[in-house]
């Protein structure tokens, strides 16, 4: 550690440790299913909490061809934390990242110091420490807990054990015995890396010209290796066994990987090229083979070109598989550039003259300085995005219902969808919380069924669909819904993205939500001051928006004192910082209070941070009408169709002012109508509309809204508006101006 810390790369070798602590917190999930069934799934069954059956637990779990090693290693982990009562499994998978991505990020750093003297050019050097360190996918793969990442780190480790030996060493004999032990360590728990150790042992013998002694002890050392894997083996599942030979029997003898599908021999070519990202994938390979064929006699040649080629042999490829090479494949790319950058030359007096003219290696120096810059415009963009992004935005979901789990046991319906990028569903054992009961139903109206027969106190529904068309996702508990208040819990997209539907983004991305569903006559299970005593949650940005959820619920049940202090707490815990809705929701509180002052003042204040500003000048505009400030109204509303001409509320309140303001139902007319045009189910602008057409003796238009009214008449929101039998006066009180005349011709169509 001393050496990096002084090297004079160090600040490329730190900046490098930072992206992978970055990227081991960020990219949460899994690159593939094995990433989480043959690790994170094969812990939960020793940590007891998995149940051994084919649901959770894969094929290879019951046929015992998976070392344990892997899975040991969670078990420890998850256990350590257990002992501190920090036990989370988020936390959990974050340290195995963290633990994977630390490892690969040392490793590498060791093998730049160690092979930057064999580098010809400056530039050379330079670029194997920043593609080691900064190539956009390697803080990604470097984080990856599964065999492939962690059988390759540990070949590196073993490797490095030998190649760092020179003159002055004295413990040759026991850096081979290391080296040895990792090898068999690697072998056992990834029986392909034999192809890689097979190809360093014959540099070694052949190239390097080892003494056979060193040879004999290094396959010695492999065998307490594999009998430690054996042992932690009978450990996990229960009986002696010899994983890798139950791997070989099984795919090779049985043939069961060809059996998922097989491949050409030049499946990686292609997968290379669209997974590290054209044009910047052609030039790696470029580099790659020019590497090769200049440096025919390195070691990590010897070590790629058997495994590559056995790989490319093999039926059964995933690209994945590469992945135990990824360091050594970097390497030998980055001595293809250090070839055409070396300038060759010798000296005669004070002149400088080349020894070899290479038309290839000219051309390149003269134009590296726009390949770099090219190369750089593609890497830093998707370095920062891999870097940050979730593998699965599923995760979220995952996480938000393990740490709000209800404290009893409650039912978590979902159907099954293809589009959700959650390769294991949510009745998984590893990151499932024991509180739930999770409910695999085909339709919603199963879930109907359920609620209807079993009567819960609560049940929550994970799902893409909106219940309620029109019904923003926020005020979704207005329904009634067989019994039932609904309520959204969480969404991952913020309700700003939501609110605007750019290109169609909404219909060709599936937007999972989690709803809670409740009694009509019950209060919501969520706990705000169960939610609001966890130190983590002002840290946690899903947490903050659950109790601004619970805000909403409040205010629709008009508890104003409740309401306030989650609001308020809030704002004091979170210093000050910009969190979306919530001057919106205070004011919304002050104004229900008559605090107008207050109110306009929270308003104010959210559309000055720039945050809800369509909702916060809306509410505004609604303040001014109830003060009756009609031209600060209508300026409010203006400004919400400055950001959305669409806003009905905005050009159904601009209609209001103009009709029952102004009296001029001609210039109101064209809101109602447009606001028609956008949503023809807006049952209010039906009857405003009606209203004009009456005082404009227009029967006809008028008589046409009625019928539509009563072809909708169903809809819970319309008997609200126009139910049979309410007097005048009563939809004056709800704030609808009607006259008793158009009352009568409305009552008319309900006899």
């Amino acid at each position: 550690m001393n050496e990096i810390i002084h090297s004079k790369y160090a600040r490329f070798f730190f900046a490098g440790l930072i992206l992978t602590i970055l990227c081991a917190w960020f990219s949460m999930g899994a690159y593939y299913y094995d990433e989480h069934f043959q690790v994170l799934e094969f812990c939960s069954y020793k940590m007891g909490t998995a149940v051994p059956n084919s649901y959770s637990l894969p094929w290879e779990f019951f046929d015992k061809i998976r070392p344990s090693l892997l899975p040991d290693i969670a078990y420890v982990f998850g256990k350590i934390l257990d002992w501190c009562s920090l036990y989370n499994p988020f936390t959990l998978a974050f340290l195995l990242r963290l633990f994977s991505g630390v490892s690969a990020w040392f490793i590498a750093c060791r093998f730049c110091l160690l092979f930057l003297p064999r580098f010809k050019s400056l530039k050379g050097g330079k670029l194997l420490v920043l593609m080691s360190l900064f190539l956009w996918f390697i803080p990604f793969l470097t984080v990856r807990f599964t065999v492939e990442n962690i059988s390759g780190i540990i070949l590196l480790y073993g490797i490095y054990s030998i190649l760092s030996i020179n003159e002055k060493t004295k413990n040759t004999f026991v850096r081979y015995i290391i080296a040895g032990f990792l090898f068999g360590i690697a072998l056992f728990i990834r029986v392909q890396i034999a192809f890689a150790i097979a190809g360093f042992a014959a540099w070694l013998i052949f190239i390097n010209k080892v003494n056979w002694k060193y040879i004999f002890v290094l396959v010695l050392s492999m065998i307490p290796a594999i009998g430690v894997n054996i042992v932690l083996d009978y450990w996990f599942y229960g009986e002696w066994t010899i994983t890798p030979y139950n791997y070989y029997y099984e795919n090779i003898v049985q043939h069961v990987a060809s059996d998922f599908n097989t491949s050409p021999w030049w499946f990686y070519f292609p997968e290379f090229i669209t997974n590290a990202f054209s044009p910047l994938s052609w030039l790696l390979l470029i580099m790659f083979f020019v590497g090769v064929y200049k440096n025919l006699k390195d070691p990590f040649v010897w070590m790629f070109i058997p495994f590559f080629v056995a790989h490319c042999i093999i039926g059964h490829k995933e690209f994945r598989f590469l992945f135990p090479v990824t360091f050594i494949f970097i390497y030998i790319v980055a001595l293809g550039f250090d070839y055409l950058l070396y300038k060759q030359s010798q000296s005669k007096g004070k002149k400088v003259v080349p020894i070899k003219n290479d038309p290839v290696r000219n051309i390149y120096q003269k134009i590296h300085v726009y390949v770099y810059v090219l190369s750089a415009i593609i890497c830093v963009p998707l370095l920062i995005y891999r870097t940050v992004a979730p593998v699965q935005i599923s995760m979220y979901y995952n996480k938000f219902l393990y740490n709000h789990a209800p404290a009893k046991s409650t039912p978590l319906f979902y159907i099954p969808n293809r589009n959700f990028d959650m390769f294991y569903d949510l009745n998984t054992s590893f990151y499932k919380n024991p509180n739930y009961n999770t409910v695999l139903i085909d339709s919603i109206q199963q879930l109907g069924d359920y609620l209807r027969n079993n009567k819960p106190q609560s049940a929550l529904f994970f799902t893409t669909v909106s219940f309620g068309t029109n019904v923003p996702v926020q005020d979704s508990d207005k329904l009634n819904w067989n019994g039932y208040k609904i309520r959204m819990l969480y969404c991952f997209f913020p309700p700003w993205m939501l609110d605007h539907n750019i290109d169609n983004w909404k219909e060709k991305t599936p937007i999972f939500r989690i709803y809670q569903f409740v009694p009509a006559n019950a209060t919501s299970a969520f706990d705000a001051d169960k939610v609001m005593q966890d130190p983590n949650t002002f840290h946690s940005w899903d947490a903050v928006n659950s109790l601004l959820s619970s805000v909403h619920n409040s205010l629709q049940n008009g508890k104003l004192d409740e309401a306030e202090k989650v609001l308020t707490t809030i704002e004091d815990k979170t210093q000050g910082a910009a969190v979306p809705h919530l001057h919106n929701y205070l004011g919304m509180v002050y104004m229900k209070e008559n605090r107008m002052s207050d109110a306009e003042k929270e308003f104010n204040t959210e559309i000055v941070l720039n945050l809800q500003k369509e909702e916060a000048f809306l509410n505004l505009g609604i303040l001014y009408f109830r003060q009756k400030d009609y031209e600060n109204a209508v300026k409010s509303m203006n400004s919400v169709l400055g950001i959305n001409p669409n806003n009905l509320d905005a050009l159904n309140n601009l209609g209001v002012y103009l009709s029952y303001i102004k009296k001029d139902y001609a210039q109101a007319m064209p809101y109602f109508i447009k606001v028609l045009s956008v949503d023809p189910n807006y049952e209010q602008a039906y009857i405003n509309v009606m209203i004009c057409a009456e005082n404009r003796n227009n029967e006809q238009l008028m008589l046409k809204n009625q019928r539509i009214l009563l072809d909708n008449r169903n809809d819970p929101y319309t008997w609200v508006v126009v139910q049979k039998g309410m007097p005048a006066g009563d939809l004056r009180a709800q704030g609808i101006s009607v006259s008793d005349k158009l009352m009568k011709k409305i009552d008319s169509m309900f006899l």
